[in-house]
């Protein structure tokens, strides 16, 4: 008996007898293992990485199944993404979201969408199958069906509540075609090395304009202004003129702006920002001042206030 045909036995067996329904209808809800899947993609048809992958799990799966659990073989396919998009586009003889826009219409394509993933190929089942891995089929889940999606949000909610998620940057290939940024997969559809021309020109960078702010702390709360042509609040301060300290800047705006004088100052950091298309350097000074800070130049600043600091647990 050759590989294959035992294998088809063995499958044959299985689903004859109903095995896999019954390594679930054996064990008790109480005893549950839940499992969190990395669907394929909907588009496409199974390959070598699929195999590797799906082998890797169903192994766990097993092994959580002979220790006794009752264990969710729930498959699932991922309808996101560019994958299901292009193939789409490719049958509807479109190139592009301006084509999506303008000639289709985006319910239209996004009904075409739905269709095609949900037309998954039966390739999919005998490739299961033959891997001898145990998995639901039948009822499988898609990722763009309203509860899963719901569902991922209420996760990502809980996640930020508990602290769990930060804010980062990072640099993304993108598709002018497509108009969105593209994952590593994506790229690796289609890419191509190129060799374009280019020109590139240096420029001496402009150095920093310095400025000052005064952190006025009193009774637990922060002075600031409104500056009426920025529509923004600030805290006092302003630029150092040439030849001037940054200390003796500092005495001089707070004067001008608050009316009070510095009577103690303490040198707190600067940062470098960009403002109005000009880089800053600002220095921050925490001051202590002789009487109570009110707005002097009332053309340039709208309001003042005194403001609290607010705790939050979420670093966002």
């Amino acid at each position: 008996m050759s590989q294959k045909e035992l294998l088809e036995r063995i499958n044959e067996y299985w689903k004859e007898h109903h095995i896999f329904q019954k390594s679930l209808e054996q064990r008790s809800d109480l005893f549950y293992s839940s499992t969190y899947d990395g669907p394929p993609f909907a588009s496409g048809t199974p390959h070598f990485g699929h195999g590797l992958t799906s082998t890797m799990k169903d192994t766990i799966l097993r092994y959580k199944t002979m220790k006794g659990y009752k264990v969710n073989r729930d498959r699932g396919w991922d309808c996101h993404g560019l994958p299901v998009e292009k193939a789409v586009e490719k049958a509807l003889g479109i190139d592009g979201k301006k084509d999506i826009e303008e000639k289709v219409g985006i319910q239209a394509f996004t009904d075409a969408c739905r269709a095609y993933v949900s037309s998954t190929s039966d390739e999919w089942k005998i490739f299961v199958d033959s891997l001898g891995r145990w998995a639901d089929m039948d009822h499988a889940y898609y990722t763009m069906d309203v509860g899963f999606m719901e569902s991922v949000f209420w996760v990502f909610k809980n996640m930020y509540n508990q602290n769990l998620v930060y804010k980062g940057f990072k640099v993304q290939r993108y598709c002018p075609s497509c108009a969105t940024s593209l994952s590593n997969s994506e790229v690796n559809e289609g890419y191509l090395d190129r060799q374009d021309p280019a020109i590139t020109i240096k420029f001496d960078l402009a150095p920093a304009r310095e400025v000052v702010a005064a952190v006025i702390k009193q009774n637990g709360k922060y002075f600031l202004i409104h500056h009426t042509k920025e529509h923004l609040w600030f805290f006092p301060g302003g630029k150092v003129d040439e030849g001037e300290s940054l200390e003796q800047a500092l005495v001089r705006e707070i004067k001008e702006e608050t009316g009070t004088n510095v009577t103690d100052h303490t040198y707190l950091g600067a940062i470098k920002t960009v403002h109005n298309n000009n880089l800053w350097r600002v220095h921050y000074y925490e001051v202590t001042l002789d009487g109570i800070p009110t707005i002097q130049e009332s053309e340039k600043h709208g309001n003042e206030s005194w403001i609290s600091m607010i705790d939050s647990d979420n670093s966002l």
